[in-house]
């Protein structure tokens, strides 16, 4: 039990990690395509 617990706990570090990945470049793809004049649409995370 405590090794799945700890191999769970990696597993969630990782993932929240890959998150603040992806979330750093869509801010930078919004920020782009403000720059070049494009405005992405807001997507509604409970629509996925």
């Amino acid at each position: 039990m405590a090794e799945e617990n700890a191999q769970l706990r990696r597993q969630n570090e990782r993932l929240i990690e890959e998150l603040r990945k992806a979330q750093l470049i869509i801010d930078v793809q919004k920020k782009v395509a403000a720059l070049l004049g494009n405005t992405m649409p807001e997507i509604n995370p409970e629509d996925l």
